[in-house]
C-alpha cells in the first residue's frame, strides 16, 4: 500500500528515503557506507549474496527493473548473513538495523557515527 503525499503526489516511502540518505549526506557520511541499491536482474542473485557476503553491516534495496521507485526486496545484512529480509523500505530498514544493534550489543561502524 502507497500512502501519497497530498501536496506533491509523490509517495510518502520515496520522500523519507529521500530524506534519509539526505540527511546522511548533511551529516558529512557516504550513503554508500550503509546502504545498497541493486537492480533486480533475475540471474544476478548469486552475484548480489556474494557481494552482500563481504559486508560487515548494510541495508540492501533490491529495486524491479519495471518501477524503480518501489523495492523488490529490502533488508539488512550483518557479518555478511541476511538476517532480515522483506521489511519494504529504507526507513523501516533503518528503524530495525537500530533495533539490532542495541538488542545484539553490536558495535556501530565508527565510519557511521553520525548516521
Amino acid at each position: 500500500m502507497l500512502y501519497f503525499d497530498l501536496q506533491s503526489g509523490i509517495p510518502i516511502q520515496r520522500t523519507r528515503d529521500v530524506v534519509i540518505r539526505c540527511l546522511i549526506d548533511h551529516l558529512g557520511e557516504d550513503a554508500s557506507a550503509l546502504i545498497k541499491d541493486f537492480e533486480n536482474p533475475a540471474d544476478a542473485s548469486v552475484s548480489i549474496q556474494e557481494e552482500l557476503a563481504e559486508e560487515m553491516m548494510k541495508i540492501y534495496l533490491l529495486r524491479n527493473q519495471e518501477s524503480l521507485e518501489e523495492s523488490a526486496d529490502v533488508g539488512i545484512v550483518i557479518e555478511g548473513t541476511t538476517v532480515l529480509s522483506g521489511l519494504g523500505d529504507l526507513s523501516r530498514a533503518c528503524c530495525y538495523l537500530l533495533g539490532l544493534t542495541y538488542a545484539l550489543d553490536l558495535r556501530y561502524p565508527k565510519n557511521l557515527k553520525y548516521s
